[in-house]
């Protein structure tokens, strides 16, 4: 019996041995599998994803900025011997033989310098996927934000206002966004594109998610005043004919979507200190600012000549308003001097104020 008894201890120790050697394996594959799961879920969240590509494009464009230093680099050498063969043939004639190598040296510097020009395009694209990307994250952000709002609203009857964004925070967030607003820079020949400083989108044009608008609004299109106007003409059938037409005004708005079968953006006052007042409008009651800054030393057709006819948004406003360009921009970095109308001076315009190349839109006649 001892022995039999011992047998089954040592069996028992040796089962539970089992066990617990099962058990850590399997504690380390619920680590694992938990840890792997984590990873799986944030690889398939979009903002992580899109954060994660913003952080690969950093790593690109800070390898391009490396590439072009040493293009310039290697450039630089031609560059100097070319200044030191002019320098030394300012009193004499240019020899046939000097002649020619000048022509040889002045090749290798062009060829050099398009694959600076190359190199630069590239950072270029990586900035501009940068901006792209972190857009899409700003909208992501927003559209959790509103369901998440919209969820705790259903759940509770008290009235949650919205914090509004302070006043100086929103006008150095444009006058940000008017600076960093990129710079078209083409190939030689090449034309301005479509939303580059003056020149229209083209026609057939749908405005993405995110893109700001200069849109023609009034109360009457206001889609949180949508149910107040349905009460209204509940109780009084003439509501139409008593309510005069408001005044309408062309506000900064964001773009949220666009509606094909209705044929109508809804968009978003950028300011709003009671909240986000969204609008319903038509293809006609909006204008997109332009997506490049135009440089008039290469592109005067993308520039507002003097005295055009603009919209332009007045300074520390958010409101579009009709004006007449006075002076038009030189260089990249200058404003458009835009008199605006005012009937509050003798002459029924304004002086004469800045106004960045992103705020001046063409003005767009409304046919009623």
């Amino acid at each position: 019996m001892k022995g039999r008894r011992g047998k089954t201890a040592d069996n028992a120790y040796e089962t539970n041995s089992d066990l617990t050697i099962q058990n850590q394996d399997s504690c380390s594959n619920d680590t694992n599998l938990s840890t792997n799961s984590s990873t799986s879920q944030k690889l398939k969240n979009p903002i992580s994803m899109n954060e994660s590509k913003i952080r690969n494009y950093l790593k690109e464009l800070q390898s391009h900025v490396k590439n072009c230093q040493k293009e310039r680099e290697k450039n630089e050498p031609n560059l100097n011997n070319i200044n030191k063969i002019h320098d030394k043939l300012k009193s004499d004639k240019i020899t046939p033989f000097y002649r020619k190598k000048l022509k040889t040296m002045y090749t290798n510097c062009i060829k050099e310098s398009q694959n600076e020009i190359s190199v630069l395009r590239q950072a270029l694209d990586c900035i501009n996927q940068i901006r792209y990307t972190q857009n899409e994250i700003r909208l992501m952000q927003h559209n959790k934000k509103q369901i998440l709002t919209k969820n705790l609203n259903e759940n509770s009857t008290d009235f949650m206002p919205k914090a509004g964004m302070r006043r100086g925070v929103l006008m150095s967030i444009l006058q940000q966004a008017a600076l960093t607003l990129p710079l078209w820079i083409g190939e030689i020949g090449q034309l301005a594109p479509p939303l580059c400083g003056s020149v229209p989108p083209e026609s057939n044009y749908i405005c993405k998610p995110g893109d700001k608008v200069a849109a023609k609004v009034n109360s009457n299109t206001s889609m949180s005043k949508k149910s107040n106007e349905l009460n209204n003409k509940k109780k009084n059938k003439n509501t139409e004919e008593a309510v005069e037409e408001e005044e309408e005004n062309w506000i900064l708005a964001e773009v949220i979507c666009f509606n094909s079968s209705s044929g109508k953006y809804e968009v978003e006052d950028v300011d709003c200190e009671e909240g986000n007042e969204k609008y319903l409008l038509g293809k006609r009651r909006i204008v997109p600012l332009p997506h490049w800054r135009a440089n008039p030393l290469t592109d005067p057709n993308a520039i507002f000549p003097k005295e055009s006819f603009v919209l332009a948004l007045y300074p520390q406003t958010t409101c579009f308003y009709r004006g007449i360009v006075s002076e038009s921009p030189q260089t990249p970095q200058e404003d458009y001097l835009i008199l605006f109308e005012d009937n509050t001076y003798p002459d029924g315009y304004s002086p004469p104020l800045n106004v960045p190349q992103l705020y001046v839109v063409a003005d767009k006649e409304l046919k009623k």
